[in-house]
């Protein structure tokens, strides 16, 4: 039973059993394959952006999460700041500041996929060093 218990638990179970871990081609070959399928029967490659006319590309890939966001009523979003690329530590920390974020902080780049860059910043040594082009929501505990 200790045996079975060691292998629930190991890091090649969780990651077979948990589809995020997978690697990005495993995933959606499958869903190309069938996406290919239902833009030829629709005789379009962007058929399904009617389904979010207000998201570019429907949200298939390389939607901007701020401009999303943008159009989410407010009392529903966590506390949110928008660093634009180049922008001086001094102005990102005064950002933070003016919308009352404090760390810890997750920083996520404003296009994404599938968790890529996001990261917990617990401190401003952190933040320097964190490389980021997006969005910094305040972390929920």
């Amino acid at each position: 039973m200790k045996l079975w218990n060691r292998f629930r638990s190991s890091n090649f179970l969780i990651k077979l059993s948990n589809w995020e871990y997978w690697p990005f081609e495993v995933i959606y070959a499958p869903v190309f394959v069938y996406w290919l399928y239902l833009s030829l029967k629709a005789r379009s490659l962007f058929f399904f952006s009617a389904a979010n006319p207000g998201i570019e590309t429907g949200g298939l890939i390389g939607e901007s999460k701020i401009k999303i966001l943008q159009k989410v009523p407010a009392q529903y979003l966590p506390k949110t700041v928008y660093i634009s690329q180049g922008e001086s530590m001094i102005t990102i920390l005064n950002k933070l500041d003016m919308a009352d974020i404090q760390f810890p902080l997750i920083a996520k780049p404003d296009i994404g996929s599938r968790g890529l860059l996001v990261k917990k910043i617990k401190d401003k040594t952190e933040l320097i060093t964190y490389s980021f082009n997006g969005v910094l929501p305040a972390n929920r505990h």
